[in-house]
């Protein structure tokens, strides 16, 4: 009898230890298919997020290159809007891009023709509009000094194929993209989105710029028939191109008050940048 009871003694003991051990390990596999799967599914979305958006710091990372490679990937369109574009290779490959048939169009702020001393304003803008570049100047500075400041144009960013977006703190000049081995002291940050959506909001910002550029020529009181002058500053050669290209009387009057003495190019080209009225643009290759 004794052992009888001892049996159902050890028996009992066994099938407790048996029944916490099967409960002890299910909840054990559970915590460890949820920390898996929450560990799978955090990789996963870091995987995913990585292939949409890639970031890169100045001084520790060639911002440059990775702008370059950036603009090299459109296939389509190009489109810039950046507070200071000086970094010549950058234009380079902006305009090797629209011999290829690709829309290229710029947006950048006036002041980079008043803090650059090393940079002639028609000589810039020659670049981009001698390619038949879509070319914008935001006249931040025209506005300043007529007493009516409307702030900068201070964004950097480019949107290419209506799909990916390359923005951040950086301009694009030599120091900024972090080219300059001697002068490399700027901390900027660059973010690449791969996203159509985002992208897509980068161009409806981008074509809000290019129309505020316009509203703001024609209230430009500077620019008003009332306060034209009949004279024209000009040889009768200039006069009679802009005429051809469809300028009124007037309006070549305003533009001779602006660059009066400058050569034909250059004037040509400067009133194709606003604050001056834009120019009828060609057909590509014309």
């Amino acid at each position: 009898m004794k052992n009888l009871k001892y049996l159902k003694y050890v028996l009992s003991l066994s099938l407790l230890i048996c029944v916490g051990y099967f409960y002890a390990m299910k909840r054990g596999y559970g915590e460890i298919s949820s920390s898996s799967s929450s560990s799978s599914s955090s990789s996963f979305s870091s995987a995913a997020a990585s292939q949409c958006v890639e970031t890169y710091f100045v001084p520790r990372d060639q911002v440059w290159q990775q702008l370059v490679s950036f603009l090299r990937g459109a296939q389509n369109q190009i489109l810039v809007a950046v507070y200071w574009l000086t970094y010549q290779p950058i234009i380079n490959l902006l305009i090797a891009k629209k011999r290829q048939g690709k829309d290229v169009q710029v947006i950048i702020d006036e002041s980079v023709y008043t803090t650059f001393d090393n940079i002639i304003p028609e000589e810039h803008m020659n670049q981009f509009l001698d390619e038949n570049i879509d070319f914008f100047v935001y006249p931040s500075q025209a506005f300043k000094n007529a007493g009516t400041p409307i702030g900068l144009m201070h964004n950097k960013f480019v949107v290419i194929d209506g799909e990916h977006v390359f923005t951040g703190s950086a301009n694009f000049t030599q120091v900024g993209l972090g080219a300059a081995e001697e002068h490399r002291n700027n901390y900027e940050n660059v973010v690449v989105i791969h996203d159509r959506a985002t992208a897509q909001k980068y161009i409806r910002e981008f074509e809000a710029i290019k129309n505020n550029i316009h509203d703001l020529e024609s209230s430009n009181e500077e620019f008003s028939e009332e306060e034209s002058s009949e004279e024209f500053p000009l040889t009768q050669p200039q006069i009679d191109l802009l005429r051809r290209k469809g300028y009124s009387d007037q309006e070549i009057a305003r533009i001779g008050e602006r660059v009066s003495g400058w050569p034909t190019q250059a004037i040509f080209h400067h009133i194709g940048s606003l604050p001056y009225k834009r120019r009828p643009q060609p057909a590509y290759g014309n």
